[in-house]
């Protein structure tokens, strides 16, 4: 019961988690809401090039359960215009797999 979704993400407590990472190509910082165990919003502060790449990644997490593996799922399905994209696109994705939530 303890180490279910639901006991551990979708009680009715709100909190906000940060996660921030320096890239090759930039430092980012996901300041993410959760509401009931789903991302509720998301805010993006980088020094990147491309920060409305970026602002889609934080985009398409909203409405995702609190859940690393179902947000780097999410996150893989945003689409890329060129490598430099995909390489920030799979940095991120893998940034999120190997945290702690």
């Amino acid at each position: 019961k303890f180490q279910s979704w639901d006991w551990i993400f979708g009680r009715k407590m709100e909190f906000q988690f940060e996660l921030h990472k320096f890239f090759p190509w930039g430092d980012v910082t996901f300041l993410i809401q959760v509401n009931k165990g789903l991302i509720s919003d998301v805010k993006v502060q980088t020094d990147a090039m491309n920060p409305i790449f970026l602002e889609k990644i934080g985009n398409c997490l909203i409405g995702v359960p609190y859940e690393k593996s179902v947000m780097a799922s999410k996150i893989q399905e945003v689409s890329v215009l060129d490598k430099y994209e995909e390489t920030v696109l799979e940095d991120i994705k893998y940034f999120i797999e190997g945290i702690e939530l």
